[in-house]
C-alpha cells in the first residue's frame, strides 16, 4: 500500500468520526436532551425552563436557545453562564379597578404566588418586599439579562418596554418577585426587600392608565 492510499484511508476515517460527532450533537439538540461539554470542566447549559402561568411566548436566553455548533465545541458565549437558563412571567389584570385607587408597587401574580386581579384583590405595597413569602426561586447562580414589560391600557393601547443588557446577579434559590409601580409605570424585580438593579418604564400616557400588565424576565 503506497503512502497516498494510506493518507486517504486515514483522512476518510477522520472525516467519518467528525461527521458522527456533529450528528450526535445535532440529535441531542433536536431532542431537547442535555449536552455534555466536550471540554472537561467547562460549563454548559443543562436545559431551559419557562415558568409562565399565562404565557404569551416565553423569553429564551440566546445562550440557551440553540447556539452554533462552534459555540458548543469551543465553549464560547457568556463569561459566566448559568447552569440552567430560565425565564419567568408575572401578570396582573386591573380591569374594573378605578384609576387612582391603587398606588405604589403592585405585586404581580406568579405561580403559587399572590393573585393579582382576574376577580381577586390587588395587593400593593409602598416598598419592594412589602409581603413575605413571594417570588419564584432561582435554580443555580446566574444573571438576569432580559426584562420585558407589556401593557394594555384602558384605551386599548398596546405598549411595551424592553431591557436586553441587564446585569442583575442572582444566586441559587433566590425568590425573585416582580412588581409594577403603578404611579410611574415601571416594572422592577425584588428579592425580599432588596430591589434588583434592573427596571423598565413603560411609556403609558397620562389619562389612559394600565389595565393588563405582563412582566417577563430571563436569567442566563
Amino acid at each position: 500500500m503506497n503512502r497516498s492510499m494510506k493518507f486517504r484511508i486515514i483522512e476518510s476515517a477522520v472525516c467519518t468520526a467528525v461527521a458522527l460527532t456533529i450528528l450526535s450533537i445535532a440529535t441531542a439538540c433536536g431532542s431537547g436532551s442535555g449536552i455534555t461539554s466536550l471540554i472537561p470542566g467547562a460549563k454548559a447549559a443543562l436545559a431551559r425552563i419557562s415558568n409562565h402561568p399565562k404565557s404569551h411566548g416565553s423569553i429564551q436566553p440566546k445562550t440557551a436557545s440553540g447556539p452554533s455548533l462552534a459555540a458548543f465545541v469551543f465553549q464560547t458565549g457568556a463569561a459566566n453562564p448559568s447552569q440552567l437558563p430560565e425565564s419567568f412571567e408575572g401578570t396582573c389584570d386591573l380591569t374594573g379597578i378605578p384609576a387612582g385607587s391603587v398606588t405604589g408597587f403592585v405585586i404581580l401574580n406568579v405561580p403559587n404566588g399572590i393573585a393579582c386581579g382576574n376577580g381577586g384583590g390587588i395587593e400593593a405595597t409602598g416598598n419592594v418586599g412589602g409581603v413575605n413569602g413571594t417570588g419564584i426561586p432561582i435554580a443555580f447562580d446566574g444573571t438576569i439579562t432580559v426584562l420585558k414589560v407589556s401593557v394594555l391600557t384602558q384605551g386599548n393601547q398596546h405598549l411595551r418596554c424592553l431591557v436586553t443588557n441587564g446585569t442583575a446577579a442572582v444566586s441559587d434559590n433566590d425568590p425573585v418577585q416582580p412588581y409594577y409601580n403603578i404611579d410611574t409605570n415601571t416594572a422592577v424585580l425584588g428579592i425580599g426587600t432588596n430591589q434588583l438593579p434592573i427596571s423598565c418604564q413603560v411609556p403609558v400616557p397620562s389619562g389612559d392608565p394600565a389595565q393588563k400588565i405582563t412582566v417577563e424576565w430571563s436569567k442566563s
